[in-house]
């Protein structure tokens, strides 16, 4: 299983589901659900979505780990919204025509109570600490309020006057203790006590036409609390105070319809829908005098906000498209076609079966025990590497240009802490890249772009499960400005010796610090790139030869330093061996890579390097007396 944040859109005219992967930005299934779904609602934990289907009175439970309907339920006529308890037990949903609250039991997948209203509901929200649910309904005079541990209304909270309200938003603050209503005819703002459930006066009412207000948003710290509206020529866009009783702290004029309107979690900025005029504004909440106005096309609908609040997920409903917006840089960065009328998403963490083309690489390995190895003498170290269970993580991001155009074909390599590649990839055409299922481990993230112009790399540690989020903006030729050790081993007679170990050390206030190695491989041939400027020293090691040891300057940027190591035999011809059996649930393992460790004063030494054969079997010959350990690894690829 892989997890990943989806976005669930009902698509009204197509009866159908869309579900977007907001890692690869794809569609992942397209699901057939009941006629006209209105609205999604969701549980907590990921594992069931619902679509409101509002023309045949069902609501549609889909399974998210299949994309399947896992059943249909039959509730009340035209079921308009819905909410989840906090335990995942029950759903509640609005049904418009029967003027009632049909109570589902998502464990018997039935409904279990009707709670009459004797009005249309149209919308409704669960308190904070999920104890009650407080219902909006067109052409009443109340708010009826329902305890979910008897599923009766306990109260409706009387609103001023005798004209009807035409509720179009109503939102509780995350401390539970306010709630703002708003409606569009008899158009008012109304603060209430949502703890004793009582209106607190004076609410604010406007002449329609001069001001209709269309939705109310509240920050996750309770602190900031905006009201949007439209007028016969412009919108308007209303802070109020976030404590009762009600009060507008200012008003910001917009040339826009605003119509659906949402803060980032870290309360920095509001983003408001202008559904007619096509178009998203995002303010910044400390001054709505600081905006920025992009638009998108057709009639924005609704709006998802990933967790890390860096991209936005608006349905535009001519288009028939979810757009993706950068939230940062304030850019559309790509549009997904999906179904016919696109009026209402949701986000979610679910987890997903791994397709067969994803594979899993998990790690075994094992660092044996130090052991003594006496002159020509021989060591028998059978190994049986540990499988690495941790949950694997998920690389994702976007590499953009100094200008934050993407960039595509930009090289992604993601990099261990012994230089070796473990995953490479290309972006795509939206400057978009993934490596799913990674270790938890500590890496770089090397990337480059086409023309090798512009570079950047960056350490990282990977959290078991993490989700990292890594977009890559290229300013400069990092990389590039690094340099790059190409070196060659070869023995008396010029030939080039492989399996050799080249251990590169850097100069650090008068001593040598570890900084990388590398193998010899065909004609004694190795690379170490990515080496700062500064003094190296370059410590060869090949089993039966002296060793080598060499001053290695890198004094300049973009060097390319060629070096060639002549290796003479150790005239001692030490007969040391060291061999054994990599196995693994008592199977061989083949192709594992051992690294061989020797003690050199207080520190270990890489000295030789070999894999395992088809046996599992592995041997160091040509050893001179002294004290070893091995380090094994392979990673085994794997079906989740």
């Amino acid at each position: 299983m892989y997890r990943t944040f989806a976005i669930y859109v009902a698509n009204m005219n197509s009866n159908t589901v869309s579900v977007i992967d907001s890692g690869s930005d794809k569609v992942l299934s397209t699901i057939l659900v009941g006629s006209a779904p209105y609205s999604i609602a969701k549980t907590s934990d990921g594992k069931y979505v619902f679509s409101m289907n509002s023309m045949d009175g069902t609501v549609s439970m889909i399974e998210t780990t299949t994309s399947s309907v896992a059943a249909v339920i039959n509730v009340g006529s035209f079921p308009i919204a819905g909410v989840v308890s906090l335990d995942n037990r029950y759903l509640y949903v609005a049904c418009r025509d029967s003027e009632m609250i049909s109570v589902i039991d998502i464990n018997l997948r039935t409904v279990i109570a009707n709670i009459v209203l004797n009005f249309k509901p149209v919308k409704i929200e669960l308190s904070p600490d999920g104890r009650k649910i407080f219902v909006l309904c067109i052409n009443s005079l109340s708010i009826p309020v329902i305890d979910t541990e008897t599923n009766t209304i306990i109260k409706r909270i009387a609103l001023p006057g005798t004209s009807y309200y035409t509720p179009t938003d109503f939102k509780i603050s995350p401390d539970g203790k306010t709630a703002f209503f708003v409606s569009f005819q008899r158009p008012a703002i109304v603060g209430i006590d949502a703890e004793n459930l009582t209106v607190i006066e004076p609410i604010i009412s406007f002449s329609s036409g001069v001001l209709n207000p269309t939705s109310v948003c509240i920050s996750p710290d309770s602190n900031y609390v905006f009201v949007t509206g439209v007028s016969k020529s412009t919108g308007v866009v209303m802070r109020i105070k976030e404590t009762l009783p009600t009060k507008i702290i200012t008003t910001k004029i917009v040339y826009a319809v605003p119509y659906k309107s949402v803060i980032t979690s870290d309360c920095s900025k509001l983003i408001v829908l202008n559904n007619i005029s096509g178009s998203i504004t995002i303010f910044d909440t400390n001054n709505l005098d600081k905006y920025t106005s992009q638009y998108l096309g057709g009639a924005l609908t609704d709006i998802v906000l990933t967790p890390s609040c860096k991209y936005a997920y608006i349905t535009n409903q001519p288009l028939k498209a979810i757009i993706k917006m950068d939230i940062i840089n304030k850019v559309p960065l790509l549009a997904l076609p999906i179904g016919d009328f696109p009026i209402a998403s949701q986000g979610t963490y679910i987890d997903l079966p791994t397709p067969p083309s994803m594979k899993l690489f998990r790690p075994l390995v094992k660092d044996t025990e130090s052991f003594d190895l006496i002159k020509d003498g021989t060591a028998t170290v059978d190994i049986n590497p540990s499988l690495i269970m941790d949950t694997e993580g998920n690389i994702f991001g976007l590499v953009t240009d100094p200008d934050n155009n993407p960039i595509s074909n930009a090289e992604v390599k993601v990099i261990d802490k012994d230089n070796h590649t473990v995953n490479f990839d290309y972006t795509d055409s939206r400057g978009k890249f993934m490596f799913r299922l990674v270790p938890s481990d500590h890496y770089s993230l090397v990337v480059v772009s086409p023309d090798h112009l512009l570079s950047k790399i960056i350490s990282f540690s990977l959290a078991s499960g993490e989700q990292k989020e890594m977009d890559v903006k290229l300013t400069e030729a990092e990389i590039s400005s690094l340099g790059v050790l190409l070196g060659e081993m070869i023995d008396e007679n010029m030939l080039g010796i492989t399996n050799g170990v080249a251990n590169l050390y850097k100069k650090v206030d008068g001593g040598d610090v570890f900084f990388a190695h590398g193998y010899s491989e065909v004609k004694g041939l190795y690379r170490i790139p990515y080496i700062p400027l500064g003094l190296y020293t370059l410590k060869i090691q090949v089993p039966g030869y002296v060793p080598y040891e060499s001053l290695v300057i890198f004094d300049r940027e973009y060097l390319v330093a060629i070096t060639t190591s002549r290796l003479t035999l150790d005239t001692s011809n030490p007969k040391g061996k060291i061999s054994g059996r990599v196995l693994y649930n008592n199977l061989p393992v083949a192709n594992s890579l051992l690294e061989l460790y020797k003690k050199d004063g207080e520190s270990y030494i890489t000295v030789a390097v070999t894999s395992t054969d088809e046996s599992g079997y592995y041997e160091f010959k040509n050893l001179p007396a002294g004290t070893y350990f091995i380090e094994c690894k392979k990673l085994i690829e794997s079906q989740i």
